[in-house]
């Protein structure tokens, strides 16, 4: 049998028997566009235009708690710039941006898929996110007012932001070296009140790279991390 088919149909059988496949099934369901849509309109959030792009994703969960961290920012008048670590097409780049137009807004990636020195290794080969350019990722978000692109590998773009200060962080590099790299960097540059948020913890891609290197860089640190039920599992946490 195929070795990845068998990994597969384990981790299936063991998230069945946790009751995690069933909790996931309900979120999806509750999440229905429709009903999502409809409490919305009579709820509204957020700006008409931010409501009709966050009910368009399909990760709902996630759209909604980027969105209220900006905006707490926002309302509690938290300084300091924006920054996403793997963008790949630029999706929750466009949203983001949106709330917080008039922040310097930090954009690193590679914007070719992994570096290849990056990759575990028990993951030889990845080819996932090469199917970008940093050409499409600034046509999706359009408006590039405050926009500013770090093009290349982390951590060699974070050269000469050690001044820079931070509001808020999504980190979405998958792979454990740069989202270790990514937590060295910020964590220390993070504004109290800001947030910062890793997606992909309780994912088990690339040999669960984003769940060991917050566990082991957040072992010691006075922040907890909150888990969100999210597609691929986030985690955030809010600087003291």
């Amino acid at each position: 049998m195929n070795p990845a088919k068998s990994l597969y149909r384990l981790t299936k059988s063991l998230l069945a028997k946790l009751g995690v496949l069933s909790f996931l099934k309900k979120l999806m369901i509750l999440s229905d566009k429709g009903r999502v849509s409809a409490a919305m309109m009579r709820f509204p959030t957020y700006s008409p235009d931010i409501n009709a792009l966050l009910i368009s994703e399909r990760d709902y969960f996630r759209y909604a708690t980027i969105g209220l961290a900006i905006q707490r920012i926002l309302s509690e008048d938290i300084k300091g710039s924006l920054a996403e670590a793997g963008v790949y097409r630029g999706d929750i780049s466009r949203f983001i941006h949106q709330f917080a137009p008039e922040r310097p807004y930090y954009l690193f990636d590679t914007f070719e898929g992994f570096p290849r020195q990056d990759l575990d290794p028990e993951v030889s080969e990845d080819n996932r996110f090469k199917d970008t350019t940093l050409k499409e990722v600034l046509q999706n978000i359009g408006d590039t007012r405050n926009i500013i692109i770090k093009k290349g590998r982390v951590p060699d773009t974070f050269q000469g932001l050690e001044n820079e200060q931070f509001a808020f962080v999504l980190l979405d590099l998958d792979l454990y070296k740069p989202t270790i790299n990514s937590l060295g960097f910020f964590y220390s540059r993070l504004i109290k009140g800001g947030y910062l948020i890793v997606h992909d913890y309780n994912s088990p891609e690339s040999n669960w790279g984003c769940n060991r290197a917050v566990n082991e860089f957040m072992r010691d640190k006075a922040e907890k991390i909150i888990e969100i039920a999210d597609v691929g599992g986030s985690v955030l946490f809010r600087k003291l």
